[in-house]
């Protein structure tokens, strides 16, 4: 007899798109920044993030990124690190 493996489906990637932040002086921001916010909720380990927060715990709005000849990279080290480890796919990033 022929023992029969069950398949496992693997879990969905979970993917995000870049979001982009203004430089506000009055918040001490003095440069734009760029996050990964999510598209759909996300477990980070024992974090969670909604539909549009990003993965450093930002929550939006977040306006749309001034035109250029590239699309955004992500600028947050924090939304960078969390994104390469939880193997979170960023979309419309280069």
């Amino acid at each position: 007899m022929t023992a029969r493996t069950a398949r496992r489906k693997k879990p969905p990637v979970p993917t995000a798109h870049v979001g982009y932040q203004p430089a506000d002086p009055l918040a001490h921001r003095r440069r734009d920044s760029y996050h990964v916010v999510t598209d759909q909720a996300v477990a980070l380990g024992p974090l969670a993030r909604d539909p549009g927060q990003s993965l450093c715990g930002l929550a939006g709005p977040w306006p749309d990124a001034p035109d250029g000849l590239f699309a955004p990279l992500v600028t947050c080290p924090a939304c960078r690190a969390l994104a390469s480890t939880h193997r979170v796919t960023v979309t419309g990033s280069s």
